[in-house]
C-alpha cells in the first residue's frame, strides 16, 4: 500500500482527494527537538485520520540536545493527539548528527515509552545515514523500521532486514490534494500488521540468532539455482548475501503463510533446500 509523510510544506491538504488516488496511510510531524508546538500537526493529523488514513506522528530528531528533551516534547503530541493504540507506531525520524547515534534512539525510546505506554515504535532514516549511524542490532525487536532511498523499486530500499516496514521511495512526487512535491511511502508489511504487530516480526530468539550470524556472513552468494540473483526471474533482481536472502525468504514466507497461500512449488522447495545445503558445505549450489 502506498502512504505520504507530511509536514508544514504541505499545508491543508485536501485528505479526502489523497484517499480517492488510492494512499492508505499518512506520517505527520509533530514535534521537533525540544519545541512540541508544530502548527501543522494538528490539522494534518485530524484530517487525514477522518478521512480513513491509518495515520501516525513522527518526530524530528535534534541529536545536539538531549534524548529525553527531545522525547518529551514528541510524546507531548503524542498523548493530546491520542495517537497511540489503533495508529501507526510514533517514529522517531533521526537523519542528521555525527557518531555512532544508536544509544541516542535507545534513550530517546525509552523515555517515549515510559511516558506514553506504547511498545512497538519506528525509526526512519536514510539508508547510507541508517548504516553510518545506527547498529540495528543493539535496536531491540520492537524498533520498526522506516527507511528512505531514492531511485529504487518501491519496497526494495536496498537494506534487509525483516524489520524493514515502509520503504520512502520518492521525495517528489505528485499527489493529488497536496500542493507542490510530496514524500511517497510504500507498505512493505501490511498496515494492520504495522499498527498491531501481528506474526510477521521476527521472535526476540530469532532476532538475536540472525544479528549474530550478521556478523559472521559478509560474502556475497556464489551462485543461486536458477541464477545468481534473488528473485531469477524478476526483472530487478537483487543480489543478496547468504544472510540477506535467508531474512527476506522469513519474511515473504510468513506474509503467505498469513494470507493463507503458499505460492512455492515442490521443484522451488528441493532447489531452497539444495541451497541451503551448499551454504553449510561452503560450496555454491548446483
Amino acid at each position: 500500500m502506498l502512504g505520504i509523510d507530511t509536514a508544514s510544506w504541505q499545508g491543508k491538504p485536501d485528505w479526502v482527494k489523497v484517499a480517492a488516488a488510492g494512499y492508505k496511510f499518512a506520517y505527520v510531524k509533530a514535534s521537533e527537538g525540544g519545541n512540541a508546538a508544530y502548527a501543522s500537526a494538528d490539522p494534518q493529523f485530524n484530517g487525514a485520520t477522518a478521512a480513513g488514513l491509518a495515520t501516525g506522528l513522527y518526530h524530528f530528531a535534534n541529536p545536539d540536545i538531549s534524548p529525553t528533551v527531545n522525547a518529551a516534547a514528541f510524546a507531548k503530541q503524542v498523548l493530546r493527539l491520542n495517537a497511540t493504540g489503533g495508529h501507526l507506531p510514533p517514529c522517531l525520524d533521526l537523519e542528521t548528527g555525527s557518531g555512532d547515534l544508536t544509544g541516542w534512539a535507545k534513550a530517546f525510546f525509552n523515555e517515549l515509552r515510559a511516558r506514553t505506554g506504547v511498545t512497538r515504535v519506528m525509526l526512519y532514516s536514510g539508508v547510507s545515514f541508517f548504516n553510518a549511524h545506527i547498529h540495528e542490532a543493539q535496536l531491540d525487536s520492537d524498533v520498526l523500521l522506516w527507511l528512505a532511498h531514492y531511485g529504487v523499486p518501491a519496497g526494495k530500499p536496498g537494506y534487509t532486514s525483516p524489520r524493514v516496514t515502509i520503504h520512502q521511495y520518492s521525495a517528489t512526487g505528485s499527489v493529488p490534494g497536496i500542493a507542490g512535491r510530496c514524500d511517497i511511502d510504500y507498505a512493505v508489511w501490511p498496515l494492520d500488521q504495522i499498527i498491531s504487530g501481528g506474526d510477521t516480526e521476527l521472535t526476540k530468539e530469532e532476532h538475536d540468532a540472525l544479528m549474530l550470524v550478521r556478523n559472521w556472513i559478509t560474502t556475497r552468494v556464489p551462485a543461486w539455482p536458477g541464477g545468481t540473483t534473488y528473485p531469477a526471474n524478476s526483472s530487478t533482481p537483487e543480489q543478496l548475501t547468504p544472510l540477506e536472502f535467508l531474512l527476506r525468504s522469513n519474511v515473504e514466507t510468513r506474509q503467505a503463510f498469513n494470507a493463507a497461500v503458499l505460492p512455492i512449488s515442490a521443484a522451488d522447495v528441493a532447489r531452497i533446500a539444495q541451497a541451503v545445503v551448499g551454504l553449510l558445505r561452503n560450496t555454491p549450489p548446483a
